[in-house]
């Protein structure tokens, strides 16, 4: 499989999963009054750990197709340190939100980690036109959206972490089939 290909999937991975994280944690509400009946308490708690796993997958295979599209240009060594920052952010993040009270100084520190390794990614990928400039700027939108982690617990709030991640995977998914276009014959 060429490498084009496998950034393509990486782009569709990130779209799939960001969407499914938005809609169940819409619908986690929902859900959790449908099962009610069926003796199934606790649901909606249950349910949103899982969800930021899908979150934490979803950021870094997007962070990993970021590296694989900036692979050949100039700027590729600063793009590996870049994505190396954000992806110790997120599993900070994560490892915080794992821990629970215990986490609540952790992760900030991974907030602030990765929205510089992200903000330092977007710069990349705008400066040497590997996505679009709309796909920087979700990419910082998608760093900025860890802070909703913190403060937000609404289920709506909840979901809207998932449309910039859903917006940076439809950029990397676009950005891989340029790559495979071949520019013309000039005779």
């Amino acid at each position: 499989m060429s490498s084009s290909n496998l950034i393509r999937l990486g782009g569709l991975v990130v779209i799939v999963g960001s969407l499914a994280f938005a809609l169940v944690l819409l619908l986690r509400p929902w859900l959790a009054q449908v099962v009610a009946p069926f003796g199934i308490i606790g649901f909606a708690e249950a349910v949103t750990l899982p969800m930021y796993f899908l979150l934490f997958v979803v950021v870094s295979v997007a962070i990993v197709a970021i590296v694989a599209l900036l692979r050949g240009t100039r700027h590729s060594s600063f793009g590996v340190l870049a994505s190396g920052v954000s992806l110790v952010g997120v599993v900070l993040v994560f490892v915080g939100l794992l821990m629970g009270f215990a986490g609540i100084v952790i992760i900030p520190i991974g907030i602030l980690v990765t929205v510089g390794g992200l903000g330092l990614l977007a710069i990349l990928t705008t400066r040497t036109n590997t996505l679009p400039r709309w796909g920087g700027v979700a990419l910082v939108a998608g760093g900025f959206s860890f802070i909703l982690v913190l403060y937000l617990y609404h289920p709506l709030e909840d979901s809207l972490i998932g449309v910039p991640w859903l917006v940076v995977g439809y950029a990397i998914f676009r950005a891989a089939g340029r790559r495979t276009e071949r520019p013309p014959r000039v005779r």
